[in-house]
């Protein structure tokens, strides 16, 4: 008798916890509808702004700066997910989009260099080996994962430099590497 009772209001709270679920899903489809548009404005005037000629350098480089965080906002608005990472089956749920690298790897390094320069510190970045002209990963998360390591470099650094490496392989080493991890083990 007692189990049934712990049974049914296990099962009500579980009911509740997805009905909670589910409106704070459509409260952030809700909200990232309701972001879109303002953030659409904003980026169009970017792009006015981005081709005036009569603005300084520094002016220029600052609209440099927030355009490709503006577009990856609005990238992100447009196609909203569940507010936990996690998947219904309990997996992280990745994305594999087509990345133009260098020009990404670019956009960081103007949006860094800027924050490095307002609290004058250098902000250095190397490549080792030729950038692939595209990669395919998960867009936001890599993004997100650059920039907060960045961010994280330029906050804690008091004083001195910054350096952003970054190092690619090519083709072939990629491909071995695939190769290796399908192997079977011998027996």
């Amino acid at each position: 008798m007692a189990h049934e009772r712990t049974y049914d209001q296990l099962q009500k709270a579980k009911s509740v916890a997805e009905s909670a679920n589910v409106a704070k899903s459509r409260y952030i489809v809700g909200v990232s509808h309701e972001i879109r548009s303002p953030l659409s404005a904003v980026f169009g005037y970017a792009q006015i702004l981005e081709r005036d000629r009569a603005l300084s350098t520094h002016q220029q480089d600052s609209v440099r700066v927030i355009r490709p965080q503006l577009r990856a906002s609005r990238h992100a608005g447009r196609r909203p997910r569940s507010t936990s990472p996690r998947s219904r089956r309990g997996g992280l749920q990745l994305n594999r989009d087509r990345i133009a690298f260098p020009e990404m790897l670019e956009q960081l390094v103007d949006m860094f260099s800027f924050q490095a320069r307002a609290k004058a510190i250098v902000f250095h970045y190397e490549t080792h080996g030729q950038p692939p002209p595209y990669v395919f990963a998960d867009e936001k998360r890599l993004r997100q994962i650059l920039i907060n390591l960045l961010s994280n470099a330029i906050k804690y650094t008091p004083r001195g430099h910054v350096t952003f490496r970054v190092h690619c392989r090519g083709q072939i080493n990629r491909a071995r590497s695939r190769r290796q991890r399908h192997r079977h083990p011998s027996r």
